[in-house]
């Protein structure tokens, strides 16, 4: 974990706290925000944005949009990766808390939060989707976020082998994982990352 990111964590942890006194902000939001900068989310999210840098180039800019960004590490560590401001990036959960407490995690970063249904959000114009909870929805849904993408649009998926009761769609390989998604025929990345028990895999294709 970045140091500047650790110390600006418990200062939104005193936000959190402050915030469920007077909004609707829940306490337990604490303990979500710790999840979420864990160390096997670290190495995913510095995976992805190094594979998305080998694959798409240092080009003058362009948008990158991650979807169910939750509290917004992918998209900072995707800015950390493509610093400059031609690079747009955005974070989208339809959780509305998630912007609130992102906004205050990573308010130096430049990085854009919106609440929608990633479902519901248009995808056309990115150069780069991301996706890194493939794991939570149906394949039906993950080919749908691929159908709806612009003709020239990235994406950078990942999915994991990991047995768990919100994990409605696992796979066995990084073959098996590229082999689902219906709709990228031009596939330029497939790797798997080993964490703490379980694997993660990840397919970069538009």
């Amino acid at each position: 974990m970045d140091q500047s990111i650790l110390k600006q964590s418990l200062k939104t942890i005193e936000f959190i706290y402050n915030d469920s006194m007077y909004n609707d902000t829940d306490i337990y939001r604490v303990k979500d925000l710790i999840h979420s900068l864990d160390d096997n989310h670290w190495k995913s999210k510095e995976w992805l944005a190094d594979a998305i840098a080998s694959v798409y180039g240092k080009w003058d800019g362009g948008k990158f949009v991650v979807l169910g960004g939750w509290y917004g590490l992918g998209a900072y560590c995707l800015r950390k990766m493509f610093p400059e401001d031609t690079f747009h990036i955005v974070s989208v959960d339809m959780d509305p808390i998630c912007a609130k407490v992102g906004w205050e995690l990573f308010k130096d970063y430049n990085i854009e939060f919106i609440t929608a249904d990633a479902f519901e959000y248009d995808t056309k114009d990115a150069d780069v989707i991301v996706n890194t909870s493939c794991e939570h929805m149906s394949q039906e849904m993950v080919n749908s976020l691929i159908k709806k993408k612009g003709k020239w649009t990235w994406c950078a998926f990942q999915s994991c082998d990991l047995v768990h009761p919100s994990h409605v769609n696992t796979q066995a390989d990084e073959i098996s994982f590229r082999d689902s998604m219906q709709g990228l025929t031009d596939v330029r990345y497939i790797g798997q990352l080993p964490n703490s028990g379980f694997k993660r895999y990840m397919v970069i294709g538009r």
